[in-house]
């Protein structure tokens, strides 16, 4: 029979694919929203991942807001030489959609607009999102 990826597929597919390295810890400041059984819960999760190795930097985020997209703002000084790869988007304006055999909706795409220049990285995380920035170290650095 048929065969489809889920949405959930790529997030889990990007951790592993990208996610190899160690694992940074992340200093985020973010607006937050109160749940039904939680406060002051921050609008963006991160987790950055650098796989020196490869000479790679993966910023995982996700934006959580449901209504608005989220400025985004890392600072990656301490990685000199990097520089954008790639920045992959995975969301749809229904959140309910779902892929079918017949159909897959909801897959990831390349987003446009995000920068990495002066040692930050500079986009907008679409509203309810799941964000993989790659960076790359320029060869000879």
């Amino acid at each position: 029979g048929a065969a489809w990826k889920q949405t959930i597929f790529y997030p889990y597919l990007h951790a592993s694919k990208y996610g190899r390295g160690v694992s940074l810890q992340p200093i985020v400041n973010s607006p937050k929203y109160d749940a039904q059984d939680y406060t002051d819960v921050p609008y963006l999760d991160s987790a950055i991942v650098h796989n020196e190795e490869q000479g790679e930097l993966t910023i995982f985020a996700v934006n959580r807001h449901l209504e608005e997209g989220l400025h985004l703002k890392a600072d990656i000084r301490g990685f000199e030489g990097y520089t954008l790869l790639e920045h992959i988007v995975l969301k749809h304006d229904d959140l309910k959609a779902v892929n079918t055999p017949a159909e897959q909706k909801v897959q990831p795409v390349q987003a446009a607009g995000t920068v990495c220049k002066d040692g930050y990285v500079d986009t907008l995380l679409s509203k309810a999102s799941w964000n993989v920035i790659r960076l790359k170290k320029s060869a000879g650095l």
